[in-house]
């Protein structure tokens, strides 16, 4: 019984299957961590200019990925507009800013980072696949961090 309480409890990352399909699951994995970080920030007065500080490590700690993964999707997150980045402060720092407008359009289908509108996503709904795709009923991703 032990084991299922572990489980039933927080140590989840909760990914966005249409966000996932969008721009891919890790790009969507650091993405929700990023969001996550944002709002916490926010409750502790520490945003400066929409920016706040996410560091390798911790973010590895959110999302188990490792730097190289971490950069790839950074660098994709950055490319598409959804994020921007800065390094500040002493020691040096990573901080990030979330453009909210575009995880809008990201939740409602209306952009990818392929610049392709493959997939719609109404508020509520399950995402529609493109044409000539299946769209599985309800797929939950659950990644345990022990």
């Amino acid at each position: 019984m032990k084991a299922l309480r572990l489980l039933a409890n927080g140590n989840f990352i909760t990914v966005n299957k249409c966000v996932a399909k969008s721009i891919g699951l890790n790009e969507a994995v650091i993405l929700g961590a990023l969001c996550s970080e944002c709002v916490y920030c926010e409750g502790l007065n520490r945003i400066e200019d929409g920016f706040f500080p996410f560091s390798i490590e911790q973010l590895q700690e959110e999302t188990t990925l490792g730097r190289k993964l971490q950069d790839k999707a950074i660098a994709n997150l950055i490319a598409s507009g959804i994020i921007e980045q800065k390094n500040c402060g002493v020691p040096n720092k990573r901080h990030f800013r979330i453009d909210e407008e575009k995880v809008e359009d990201l939740l409602l289908g209306r952009t990818s980072l392929s610049q392709q509108d493959t997939l719609v996503c109404p508020v509520g709904t399950n995402c529609i696949a493109p044409q000539g795709q299946t769209n599985s009923n309800k797929v939950i991703i659950i990644i345990i961090i022990f």
